[in-house]
């Protein structure tokens, strides 16, 4: 059953989206009190994270709460009717909910092909550590590992030797349920023609989980 969220905190949390975000309508039908609280909260941290919930709101995306598979922490979700939707694993803590958020939405501007990609999770990746960035001022989030750092300062526009360096290093912070070892490089490569669809029919089938 949904949680239930105090009257005055949905109110305080619309307001605070109608003063960082004006202009941009809400869908009730999809928006309960927790996906307003996660929304306020990027909207009022951050340009990139203020950018990531302006994008959710206006592409009226629904966000879910799930059990996801092992080392998952979230996923994007697009059906071939174009119906999309995030979700998140029920451990992650708020602030690495928030850029769970942000790294999906990423996703789902990319193209298809390029969220199947190494290419596509390099760029997911970094743009969830300038999400950080912007949190870290109000503190709760943890430090970058040697190895993020070292994703982080990697070329923003990465030949393919840097895209197999990174393959490896996110590997390596993932785990071993990570399956970035399988993607092909970039989005232009022959073989995220064949993924493509595959990846989105099994994602667009996943369970939603609760309705934030």
């Amino acid at each position: 059953m949904p949680s239930k969220t105090a009257i005055g905190d949905v109110a305080r949390w619309y307001n605070s989206l109608r003063n960082t975000l004006p202009g941009i309508a809400l869908d009730p039908r999809i928006r309960g009190g927790r996906a307003l609280e996660y929304l306020s909260a990027m909207a009022e941290r951050g340009p990139r994270l203020r950018e990531s919930a302006a994008f959710i709101l206006e592409q009226e995306i629904p966000l879910y709460v799930t059990k996801e598979a092992k080392g998952v922490g979230a996923g994007w979700h697009e059906t071939f009717a174009r119906k999309r939707w995030i979700s998140v694993d029920r451990s992650l803590g708020f602030a690495d909910c928030l850029i769970s958020f942000g790294h999906e939405a990423c996703h789902l501007r990319q193209t298809i092909r390029v969220r199947c990609s190494v290419e596509g999770e390099y760029e997911a990746w970094r743009y969830g550590f300038k999400l950080r960035a912007e949190l870290a001022a109000s503190g709760g989030v943890a430090p970058m590992s040697d190895d993020e750092r070292i994703l982080a300062a990697m070329p923003d526009t990465p030949s393919r030797a840097d895209l197999q360096a990174a393959q490896m290093l996110m590997k390596k912070i993932a785990g071993p349920g990570y399956l970035i070892d399988r993607a092909p490089l970039q989005g232009t490569d022959w073989q995220t023609a064949l993924i493509a669809p595959v990846v989105r029919l099994i994602n667009g089938i996943s369970v939603r989980g609760e309705l934030l």
